[in-house]
C-alpha cells in the first residue's frame, strides 16, 4: 500500500524535528482508534517511559483493538507496538508533537504479520498532566497481509519530572 510507505518516509523525515523533549517521566494515553482497510473501529491504550539520561525520547508501547466488517467478514484487529518516542512543544509548551516508531505484530484479520508503525501526534495540554492527544500511525506489515493507517484520539496523563 502506497499510503503507509509514503507516511512512513514522512514520519522518518519529521523524528530528528521532534528530538527534544516536553520533560515528563512517564505518560498513558488512551481513546478511540480507528483503523482504515474497511473502517474498524476501537480503542487503542499507550504508555511511555522516559528513563533520566534520556531527555530527548521515551521507549513507549501501544497496543489497539478494532473490529467491523472486513472482506465481507466481521474481525477483530488487534496491533501491538514497542518502540521510541520523541516530543516538542510547538510555539507554546500547551501544544507538543510528538513522533514515534515501534515493531510489534497484527493478527485477526486474516493473517498474523510482524508490523512497522510509525506515527505522529500532536498533544493540547489543558493542565500539566493532562492533555488531549490526535494521532496518526502507518502499520507496514512485513508478511502478507495489507498496510493500513491508523486514526485515534484520546486523552494522555502524564507523571511529570
Amino acid at each position: 500500500m502506497r499510503i503507509g510507505r509514503v507516511l512512513m518516509a514522512i514520519g522518518l523525515l519529521l523524528i530528528p524535528a521532534v528530538a527534544a523533549a516536553d520533560g515528563h517521566r512517564a505518560g498513558a494515553f488512551f481513546g478511540y482508534s480507528r483503523a482504515s482497510g474497511s473502517s474498524l473501529n476501537g480503542v487503542i491504550f499507550a504508555a511511555d517511559y522516559s528513563p533520566d539520561r534520556f531527555k530527548a525520547a521515551s521507549i513507549m508501547g501501544d497496543v489497539s483493538i478494532n473490529s467491523g466488517p472486513h472482506r465481507g467478514g466481521d474481525v477483530t484487529r488487534v496491533t501491538w507496538s514497542l518502540g521510541a518516542n520523541a516530543g516538542h512543544s510547538l510555539f507554546t509548551k500547551w501544544l507538543v508533537g510528538n513522533g514515534h516508531v515501534g515493531v510489534g505484530g497484527v493478527s485477526g484479520d486474516g493473517s498474523s504479520d510482524v508490523v512497522g508503525i510509525l506515527g505522529v501526534s500532536v498533544d493540547l495540554r489543558v493542565h500539566p498532566n493532562f492533555s488531549i492527544r490526535t494521532q496518526a500511525d502507518a502499520a507496514i506489515r512485513g508478511g502478507g497481509g495489507d498496510d493500513y493507517s491508523r486514526y485515534s484520539i484520546g486523552g494522555v496523563w502524564r507523571i511529570n519530572k
